[in-house]
Protein backbone atom coordinates (compact mmCIF):
# COMPACT_ATOMS: atom_id res chain seq x y z
CA UNK A 1 0.00 0.00 0.00
CA UNK A 2 1.18 3.50 -0.86
CA UNK A 3 0.51 6.38 1.53
CA UNK A 4 1.30 9.81 0.04
CA UNK A 5 2.84 12.41 2.27
CA UNK A 6 2.95 16.18 2.15
CA UNK A 7 6.23 17.47 0.76
CA UNK A 8 8.56 18.30 3.62
CA UNK A 9 12.28 18.62 4.19
CA UNK A 10 13.83 15.19 4.47
CA UNK A 11 16.72 14.19 6.70
CA UNK A 12 19.89 13.57 4.73
CA UNK A 13 20.58 10.05 3.59
CA UNK A 14 23.14 8.46 5.92
CA UNK A 15 26.62 8.72 4.49
CA UNK A 16 30.10 9.43 5.64
CA UNK A 17 33.25 10.95 4.29
CA UNK A 18 34.91 9.21 1.36
CA UNK A 19 37.15 6.36 2.42
CA UNK A 20 40.10 7.44 0.31
CA UNK A 21 42.82 8.37 2.75
CA UNK A 22 41.21 6.75 5.81
CA UNK A 23 43.62 6.25 8.68
CA UNK A 24 44.88 2.71 9.17
CA UNK A 25 45.60 1.88 12.80
CA UNK A 26 49.04 0.37 12.57
CA UNK A 27 49.09 -2.43 15.06
CA UNK A 28 49.96 -5.89 13.85
CA UNK A 29 47.93 -8.87 15.04
CA UNK A 30 49.49 -12.23 15.70
CA UNK A 31 47.47 -15.37 15.19
CA UNK A 32 46.78 -15.71 18.89
CA UNK A 33 45.85 -12.01 19.15
CA UNK A 34 43.34 -12.41 16.34
CA UNK A 35 41.78 -15.38 18.09
CA UNK A 36 41.35 -13.25 21.23
CA UNK A 37 40.36 -10.03 19.48
CA UNK A 38 37.62 -8.22 21.46
CA UNK A 39 34.40 -7.36 19.67
CA UNK A 40 34.38 -3.71 18.68
CA UNK A 41 31.15 -1.79 19.12
CA UNK A 42 32.51 1.40 17.58
CA UNK A 43 30.26 2.46 14.67
CA UNK A 44 31.99 2.28 11.31
CA UNK A 45 33.39 5.62 10.16
CA UNK A 46 32.95 4.51 6.55
CA UNK A 47 30.00 5.45 4.39
CA UNK A 48 27.61 2.77 3.25
CA UNK A 49 28.79 0.54 0.42
CA UNK A 50 26.81 0.88 -2.83
CA UNK A 51 26.12 -2.48 -4.42
CA UNK A 52 24.43 -2.96 -7.80
CA UNK A 53 22.06 -5.86 -7.09
CA UNK A 54 19.94 -5.72 -10.27
CA UNK A 55 20.13 -3.88 -13.57
CA UNK A 56 17.82 -3.28 -16.54
CA UNK A 57 14.83 -4.52 -14.51
CA UNK A 58 11.45 -3.94 -16.19
CA UNK A 59 9.38 -4.39 -13.05
CA UNK A 60 10.02 -5.07 -9.39
CA UNK A 61 8.20 -5.42 -6.07
CA UNK A 62 9.22 -4.35 -2.58
CA UNK A 63 7.78 -5.00 0.84
CA UNK A 64 8.86 -4.83 4.47
CA UNK A 65 7.55 -5.54 7.95
CA UNK A 66 7.81 -1.82 8.64
CA UNK A 67 7.13 1.43 6.82
CA UNK A 68 9.33 2.31 3.84
CA UNK A 69 9.81 6.00 3.05
CA UNK A 70 9.84 6.83 -0.66
CA UNK A 71 12.07 9.83 -1.40
CA UNK A 72 13.09 11.54 -4.58
CA UNK A 73 16.71 12.14 -5.53
CA UNK A 74 16.74 15.43 -3.60
CA UNK A 75 15.67 13.66 -0.40
CA UNK A 76 12.09 14.93 -0.45
CA UNK A 77 9.63 12.42 0.96
CA UNK A 78 7.00 11.50 -1.63
CA UNK A 79 5.09 8.65 0.01
CA UNK A 80 5.19 5.74 2.44
CA UNK A 81 4.94 2.05 1.62
CA UNK A 82 2.86 0.42 4.36
CA UNK A 83 3.59 -3.10 5.58
CA UNK A 84 0.52 -4.90 4.25
CA UNK A 85 1.32 -6.00 0.69
CA UNK A 86 4.03 -5.81 -1.99
CA UNK A 87 4.19 -2.62 -4.05
CA UNK A 88 5.07 -2.61 -7.75
CA UNK A 89 7.75 -0.28 -9.05
CA UNK A 90 8.20 0.10 -12.79
CA UNK A 91 9.69 2.51 -15.34
CA UNK A 92 7.43 5.19 -16.76
CA UNK A 93 7.89 7.43 -19.77
CA UNK A 94 11.29 8.95 -20.24
CA UNK A 95 13.15 8.67 -16.96
CA UNK A 96 10.08 8.45 -14.73
CA UNK A 97 9.70 5.77 -12.06
CA UNK A 98 6.17 4.79 -11.00
CA UNK A 99 5.58 3.54 -7.44
CA UNK A 100 2.37 1.48 -7.35
CA UNK A 101 -0.62 3.69 -8.04
CA UNK A 102 1.02 6.54 -6.17
CA UNK A 103 3.75 9.07 -6.99
CA UNK A 104 6.24 9.18 -9.83
CA UNK A 105 9.84 10.20 -9.45
CA UNK A 106 12.14 11.49 -12.15
CA UNK A 107 15.48 9.83 -12.66
CA UNK A 108 15.94 8.12 -9.31
CA UNK A 109 14.29 7.44 -5.98
CA UNK A 110 15.33 6.12 -2.58
CA UNK A 111 13.48 3.49 -0.54
CA UNK A 112 14.43 3.95 3.11
CA UNK A 113 12.89 1.86 5.94
CA UNK A 114 11.81 4.00 8.89
CA UNK A 115 12.52 1.42 11.58
CA UNK A 116 15.50 -0.33 10.02
CA UNK A 117 13.50 -3.34 8.90
CA UNK A 118 15.01 -5.12 5.89
CA UNK A 119 13.41 -4.80 2.45
CA UNK A 120 12.27 -7.87 0.50
CA UNK A 121 12.93 -7.36 -3.19
CA UNK A 122 11.44 -9.36 -6.05
CA UNK A 123 11.98 -8.90 -9.78
CA UNK A 124 9.65 -9.86 -12.61
CA UNK A 125 11.12 -12.66 -14.71
CA UNK A 126 9.59 -15.30 -16.95
CA UNK A 127 6.05 -14.21 -16.25
CA UNK A 128 6.26 -14.08 -12.45
CA UNK A 129 7.86 -12.25 -9.55
CA UNK A 130 10.91 -14.03 -8.14
CA UNK A 131 12.45 -12.99 -4.84
CA UNK A 132 15.94 -11.64 -5.38
CA UNK A 133 16.82 -11.27 -1.71
CA UNK A 134 16.24 -9.55 1.61
CA UNK A 135 18.35 -6.44 2.07
CA UNK A 136 19.45 -4.32 5.01
CA UNK A 137 19.93 -0.59 4.49
CA UNK A 138 18.17 1.30 1.70
CA UNK A 139 17.56 0.80 -2.00
CA UNK A 140 18.29 3.45 -4.62
CA UNK A 141 16.46 2.88 -7.89
CA UNK A 142 17.70 4.60 -11.03
CA UNK A 143 15.83 4.88 -14.32
CA UNK A 144 17.74 4.17 -17.48
CA UNK A 145 15.61 5.40 -20.37
CA UNK A 146 14.51 2.40 -22.42
CA UNK A 147 16.62 -0.05 -20.41
CA UNK A 148 14.55 -0.49 -17.27
CA UNK A 149 15.63 0.14 -13.69
CA UNK A 150 18.91 -0.34 -11.86
CA UNK A 151 18.70 -1.22 -8.16
CA UNK A 152 21.54 -0.24 -5.81
CA UNK A 153 21.68 -1.37 -2.19
CA UNK A 154 23.18 1.24 0.15
CA UNK A 155 24.22 -0.91 3.11
CA UNK A 156 26.57 -0.84 6.09
CA UNK A 157 29.92 -2.47 5.30
CA UNK A 158 29.59 -5.11 8.03
CA UNK A 159 26.08 -6.10 6.92
CA UNK A 160 27.39 -6.36 3.37
CA UNK A 161 30.33 -8.51 4.45
CA UNK A 162 27.95 -10.87 6.27
CA UNK A 163 25.91 -11.23 3.09
CA UNK A 164 29.02 -11.95 1.04
CA UNK A 165 30.43 -14.55 3.42
CA UNK A 166 27.05 -16.31 3.50
CA UNK A 167 27.08 -16.48 -0.31
CA UNK A 168 30.78 -17.08 -1.00
CA UNK A 169 31.67 -19.60 1.73
CA UNK A 170 30.39 -23.13 2.15
CA UNK A 171 28.15 -24.03 5.15
CA UNK A 172 30.59 -26.84 6.01
CA UNK A 173 33.49 -24.42 6.46
CA UNK A 174 35.35 -24.28 9.76
CA UNK A 175 34.88 -21.18 11.94
CA UNK A 176 38.46 -20.06 11.25
CA UNK A 177 37.81 -20.27 7.51
CA UNK A 178 34.69 -18.14 7.91
CA UNK A 179 36.69 -15.56 9.86
CA UNK A 180 39.34 -15.54 7.15
CA UNK A 181 36.68 -15.09 4.48
CA UNK A 182 35.19 -12.17 6.43
CA UNK A 183 38.55 -10.38 6.57
CA UNK A 184 39.22 -10.97 2.87
CA UNK A 185 35.73 -9.87 1.79
CA UNK A 186 35.97 -6.75 3.96
CA UNK A 187 39.36 -5.89 2.47
CA UNK A 188 38.00 -6.42 -1.03
CA UNK A 189 35.02 -4.11 -0.60
CA UNK A 190 36.88 -1.34 1.24
CA UNK A 191 39.52 -1.38 -1.48
CA UNK A 192 36.81 -0.82 -4.09
CA UNK A 193 35.20 1.90 -1.98
CA UNK A 194 38.46 3.86 -2.02
CA UNK A 195 38.87 3.77 -5.80
CA UNK A 196 36.13 6.25 -6.71
CA UNK A 197 34.28 7.60 -3.65
CA UNK A 198 31.79 9.50 -5.83
CA UNK A 199 30.75 6.73 -8.22
CA UNK A 200 27.11 5.58 -8.39
CA UNK A 201 28.19 2.08 -7.37
CA UNK A 202 31.24 0.55 -5.70
CA UNK A 203 30.81 -2.96 -7.08
CA UNK A 204 28.23 -5.44 -8.35
CA UNK A 205 26.64 -8.36 -6.52
CA UNK A 206 27.92 -10.98 -8.98
CA UNK A 207 30.96 -13.20 -9.42
CA UNK A 208 32.58 -10.30 -11.26
CA UNK A 209 33.12 -8.82 -7.80
CA UNK A 210 31.73 -10.70 -4.80
CA UNK A 211 28.50 -12.69 -4.76
CA UNK A 212 25.98 -10.92 -2.53
CA UNK A 213 22.35 -11.92 -2.03
CA UNK A 214 21.44 -9.84 0.99
CA UNK A 215 20.84 -11.43 4.37
CA UNK A 216 19.84 -14.95 5.32
CA UNK A 217 18.44 -16.33 8.58
CA UNK A 218 19.44 -19.90 9.41
CA UNK A 219 22.05 -21.70 11.48
CA UNK A 220 24.75 -20.95 8.92
CA UNK A 221 23.88 -17.26 9.06
CA UNK A 222 24.45 -17.36 12.82
CA UNK A 223 27.96 -18.74 12.28
CA UNK A 224 28.63 -16.16 9.56
CA UNK A 225 27.49 -13.30 11.78
CA UNK A 226 29.81 -14.51 14.54
CA UNK A 227 32.76 -14.55 12.13
CA UNK A 228 31.99 -11.07 10.84
CA UNK A 229 31.51 -9.61 14.32
CA UNK A 230 34.63 -11.35 15.66
CA UNK A 231 36.77 -9.75 12.92
CA UNK A 232 34.92 -6.43 12.82
CA UNK A 233 37.00 -3.70 11.16
CA UNK A 234 39.97 -6.02 10.45
CA UNK A 235 41.49 -5.93 6.96
CA UNK A 236 44.68 -6.87 5.13
CA UNK A 237 47.34 -4.33 4.15
CA UNK A 238 50.95 -4.31 3.01
CA UNK A 239 53.64 -1.78 3.83
CA UNK A 240 55.90 -0.19 1.23
CA UNK A 241 58.47 0.87 3.83
CA UNK A 242 56.72 4.16 4.52
CA UNK A 243 53.02 3.49 4.96
CA UNK A 244 50.33 0.83 4.81
CA UNK A 245 48.32 0.23 1.63
CA UNK A 246 45.10 -1.66 1.15
CA UNK A 247 44.99 -3.95 -1.88
CA UNK A 248 42.42 -5.91 -3.84
CA UNK A 249 42.22 -9.16 -1.87
CA UNK A 250 41.34 -11.55 -4.68
CA UNK A 251 40.21 -15.08 -3.91
CA UNK A 252 38.94 -18.12 -5.79
CA UNK A 253 37.48 -21.52 -4.92
CA UNK A 254 40.61 -23.62 -5.46
CA UNK A 255 44.06 -22.78 -6.81
CA UNK A 256 44.67 -26.38 -7.90
CA UNK A 257 48.15 -26.50 -6.39
CA UNK A 258 49.67 -23.05 -6.91
CA UNK A 259 48.38 -19.47 -7.06
CA UNK A 260 49.19 -17.15 -9.94
CA UNK A 261 50.38 -13.55 -9.97
CA UNK A 262 47.84 -10.77 -10.42
CA UNK A 263 50.42 -8.47 -12.04
CA UNK A 264 49.41 -9.32 -15.66
CA UNK A 265 45.90 -8.07 -14.93
CA UNK A 266 46.84 -4.46 -14.14
CA UNK A 267 49.62 -2.39 -12.59
CA UNK A 268 47.52 -1.74 -9.46
CA UNK A 269 47.61 -5.51 -8.84
CA UNK A 270 51.40 -5.70 -9.03
CA UNK A 271 51.84 -5.67 -5.25
CA UNK A 272 53.76 -8.06 -2.99
CA UNK A 273 50.73 -9.90 -1.49
CA UNK A 274 49.43 -10.71 -4.98
CA UNK A 275 52.68 -11.93 -6.59
CA UNK A 276 51.36 -15.51 -6.47
CA UNK A 277 53.40 -18.70 -6.81
CA UNK A 278 52.14 -19.84 -3.41
CA UNK A 279 52.22 -23.63 -3.40
CA UNK A 280 49.08 -25.17 -1.92
CA UNK A 281 47.86 -28.74 -1.86
CA UNK A 282 45.38 -28.05 0.91
CA UNK A 283 42.58 -27.63 -1.64
CA UNK A 284 42.73 -31.34 -2.45
CA UNK A 285 39.81 -31.68 -0.04
CA UNK A 286 37.53 -29.72 -2.39
CA UNK A 287 34.49 -31.73 -3.51
CA UNK A 288 33.84 -33.09 -6.98
CA UNK A 289 36.03 -31.84 -9.82
CA UNK A 290 37.06 -28.63 -8.09
CA UNK A 291 40.72 -29.56 -7.55
CA UNK A 292 41.13 -31.41 -10.85
CA UNK A 293 38.83 -31.29 -13.87
CA UNK A 294 38.51 -32.19 -17.54
CA UNK A 295 38.71 -33.12 -20.25
CA UNK A 296 36.16 -30.68 -21.69
CA UNK A 297 35.49 -30.92 -25.43
CA UNK A 298 33.93 -28.09 -27.44
CA UNK A 299 33.45 -27.71 -31.17
CA UNK A 300 35.35 -24.82 -32.73
CA UNK A 301 32.04 -23.67 -34.21
CA UNK A 302 30.42 -23.38 -30.76
CA UNK A 303 33.51 -21.60 -29.43
CA UNK A 304 33.27 -19.13 -32.30
CA UNK A 305 29.58 -18.50 -31.69
CA UNK A 306 30.17 -17.71 -28.01
CA UNK A 307 33.21 -15.53 -28.62
CA UNK A 308 31.45 -13.60 -31.39
CA UNK A 309 28.90 -12.40 -28.86
CA UNK A 310 31.68 -10.70 -26.92
CA UNK A 311 34.35 -9.86 -29.50
CA UNK A 312 33.34 -8.19 -32.76
CA UNK A 313 36.78 -8.87 -34.28
CA UNK A 314 36.10 -12.62 -34.24
CA UNK A 315 33.94 -12.15 -37.35
CA UNK A 316 36.98 -10.92 -39.29
CA UNK A 317 38.82 -14.20 -38.81
CA UNK A 318 36.49 -16.23 -40.97
CA UNK A 319 35.99 -19.71 -39.54
CA UNK A 320 38.06 -20.48 -36.44
CA UNK A 321 40.54 -23.21 -37.29
CA UNK A 322 42.85 -23.20 -34.28
CA UNK A 323 43.40 -22.11 -30.67
CA UNK A 324 46.86 -22.12 -29.12
CA UNK A 325 48.57 -20.72 -26.03
CA UNK A 326 50.68 -17.74 -27.09
CA UNK A 327 51.79 -16.54 -23.64
CA UNK A 328 52.06 -18.08 -20.19
CA UNK A 329 52.46 -16.77 -16.66
CA UNK A 330 55.57 -17.35 -14.58
CA UNK A 331 53.88 -20.46 -13.20
CA UNK A 332 53.25 -21.75 -16.77
CA UNK A 333 49.51 -21.16 -16.62
CA UNK A 334 48.08 -20.05 -20.02
CA UNK A 335 47.79 -16.25 -20.05
CA UNK A 336 46.97 -15.42 -23.68
CA UNK A 337 45.17 -17.61 -26.22
CA UNK A 338 45.73 -17.06 -29.95
CA UNK A 339 42.65 -17.60 -32.12
CA UNK A 340 43.44 -18.35 -35.78
CA UNK A 341 40.82 -18.15 -38.52
CA UNK A 342 40.43 -19.43 -42.07
CA UNK A 343 41.49 -16.01 -43.37
CA UNK A 344 44.89 -16.54 -41.80
CA UNK A 345 44.33 -13.68 -39.38
CA UNK A 346 44.80 -14.14 -35.63
CA UNK A 347 43.37 -12.57 -32.49
CA UNK A 348 45.03 -12.73 -29.07
CA UNK A 349 42.70 -12.81 -26.04
CA UNK A 350 43.33 -13.15 -22.33
CA UNK A 351 42.72 -16.75 -21.37
CA UNK A 352 40.74 -15.65 -18.30
CA UNK A 353 38.35 -13.66 -20.50
CA UNK A 354 37.91 -16.58 -22.90
CA UNK A 355 37.17 -18.87 -19.95
CA UNK A 356 34.37 -16.59 -18.75
CA UNK A 357 32.84 -16.37 -22.21
CA UNK A 358 32.90 -20.13 -22.71
CA UNK A 359 31.48 -20.72 -19.23
CA UNK A 360 33.48 -20.35 -15.98
CA UNK A 361 31.76 -23.37 -14.43
CA UNK A 362 32.67 -25.47 -17.51
CA UNK A 363 36.23 -24.26 -18.10
CA UNK A 364 36.92 -24.05 -14.39
CA UNK A 365 40.27 -22.30 -14.57
CA UNK A 366 42.96 -21.24 -17.03
CA UNK A 367 45.35 -23.85 -15.65
CA UNK A 368 44.79 -26.41 -18.41
CA UNK A 369 46.38 -28.12 -21.39
CA UNK A 370 44.89 -27.20 -24.76
CA UNK A 371 44.80 -29.21 -27.97
CA UNK A 372 42.87 -29.31 -31.24
CA UNK A 373 41.22 -32.59 -32.17
CA UNK A 374 39.70 -32.34 -35.64
CA UNK A 375 36.98 -29.68 -35.46
CA UNK A 376 37.04 -29.65 -31.65
CA UNK A 377 39.13 -27.96 -28.99
CA UNK A 378 39.89 -30.01 -25.90
CA UNK A 379 40.71 -28.53 -22.48
CA UNK A 380 42.34 -31.20 -20.33
CA UNK A 381 44.45 -31.74 -17.22
CA UNK A 382 42.59 -28.85 -15.61
CA UNK A 383 43.69 -27.67 -12.18
CA UNK A 384 41.60 -25.67 -9.73
CA UNK A 385 38.42 -23.63 -9.92
CA UNK A 386 38.57 -19.88 -10.48
CA UNK A 387 41.24 -17.35 -11.44
CA UNK A 388 43.79 -18.62 -8.90
CA UNK A 389 44.65 -15.15 -7.56
CA UNK A 390 45.28 -14.56 -3.87
CA UNK A 391 43.38 -16.73 -1.40
CA UNK A 392 42.46 -20.34 -2.17
CA UNK A 393 39.14 -20.85 -0.34
CA UNK A 394 39.26 -24.63 -0.14
CA UNK A 395 42.93 -24.39 0.77
CA UNK A 396 41.95 -22.06 3.61
CA UNK A 397 39.40 -24.63 4.75
CA UNK A 398 42.00 -27.40 4.53
CA UNK A 399 44.39 -25.43 6.73
CA UNK A 400 41.60 -24.56 9.19
CA UNK A 401 40.87 -28.25 9.60
CA UNK A 402 44.53 -28.72 10.53
CA UNK A 403 44.08 -26.26 13.40
CA UNK A 404 45.48 -23.08 11.88
CA UNK A 405 43.97 -19.72 12.72
CA UNK A 406 42.58 -17.18 10.27
CA UNK A 407 45.50 -14.74 10.54
CA UNK A 408 48.09 -17.45 9.95
CA UNK A 409 46.18 -18.75 6.92
CA UNK A 410 45.78 -15.32 5.34
CA UNK A 411 49.45 -14.49 5.68
CA UNK A 412 50.22 -17.78 3.89
CA UNK A 413 48.15 -16.84 0.82
CA UNK A 414 49.01 -13.10 0.84
CA UNK A 415 52.79 -13.03 1.52
CA UNK A 416 54.02 -9.82 3.24
CA UNK A 417 50.47 -8.79 4.17
CA UNK A 418 49.49 -8.06 7.74
CA UNK A 419 46.27 -7.54 9.65
CA UNK A 420 45.18 -4.15 10.97
CA UNK A 421 42.00 -2.51 12.20
CA UNK A 422 40.49 0.39 10.26
CA UNK A 423 37.61 0.91 12.73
Amino acid sequence: MIRPTNPSPAPPVRSGSPTAGFAVLSFCLTTSALAALPVSRVPTPLRDVRVLIADAVKRLQVESDGIIDVRDDDGEKLAEIIADSPVDIRPGRGFAIAVGDGPRAEGALLLEPESGQPIRLSVYRKGEFQQLGIYEGSLRIISSDGNGLDVINHVDVEDYVAGVVAAEAWPTFHDQALRGQAIVSRTFVIYHMTRDPYAEIDLSATQGAQVYRGIRSDSFADRVNEAVEFTRGVILVYNDGEKDHIFCAYYSAACGGRSQSAAPFGSENDVPPLRGNVRCDYCKIAPGDTYRWGPVRMSLASVQKKLAGRYEKIGKLGRITSMTVSARTETKRPLVLRITGSTGDTLDLLAENVRHVLGPSIIKSTDFHLRIDGHDVVFENGRGFGHGLGLCQWGMEGQARLGRHAGEILRFYYPTARLVRVY
